[in-house]
């Protein structure tokens, strides 16, 4: 702090990450060092900047479809957060989407939802004698998708209830298979 006017400066830089706010207790003092005023506390508050990158937080990238399966199925969730704030700014907020398929018909085989990642068939009658397995580049970003961004490669096997992706789920009950945390927060 510069003793003749008041300003207060950094010495070094400021990152929210590792501390969102400083108090500190300031004193006038005179010249030969008694106070003027009763002392008084600040809180000066970091405000985030888009310094960190995302990343995903799970190590598995394959899903299974039963063929047939209908339009909106559930297929698998892919997970990715960002350090940035998400509370008073859009910062760390991760937003979804499919860059490419393959193979590419048909079109659109798949969505993601922008806001949690989950991968849901978009088109009825998937096909595993037309069309086995199908690999997806998926894109996550943050700054509600217009900031920093990577990618991931998922890979999708369409196939028949019995066959041993379904691990050991009756046709009925297993229409596909998702990750533990397919419908929250990996942590």
């Amino acid at each position: 702090m510069e003793a003749d006017t008041g300003n207060l400066m950094v010495t070094q830089p400021l990152d929210r990450e590792r501390k969102e706010k400083y108090q500190l207790e300031v004193r006038a003092m005179s010249e030969n060092g008694t106070p003027v005023e009763v002392p008084k506390t600040f809180v000066i508050k970091v405000i985030d900047v888009n310094d960190n990158q995302p990343f995903f937080t799970q190590i598995v990238s394959d899903g299974f479809v039963t063929e047939g399966s209908p339009k909106g199925t559930s297929v698998m969730a892919v997970a990715a957060k960002d350090l940035d704030d998400t509370l008073e700014g859009n910062n760390g907020v991760i937003r979804y989407s499919i860059v490419q398929q393959t193979p590419k018909e048909p079109s659109n085989a798949f969505v993601i939802a922008a806001d949690n990642g989950i991968i849901s068939a978009n088109v009825e009658g998937l096909s595993q004698k037309h069309n086995p397995k199908f690999t997806l580049v998926v894109r996550a970003a943050d700054k509600e998708g217009h900031g920093h961004a990577i990618t991931r490669t998922v890979v999708i096997t369409v196939g028949k209830a019995d066959t041993p992706e379904m691990s050991g789920g009756s046709p009925k009950s297993a229409d596909h298979t998702c990750p533990e945390y397919c419908a929250g927060d990996p942590g």
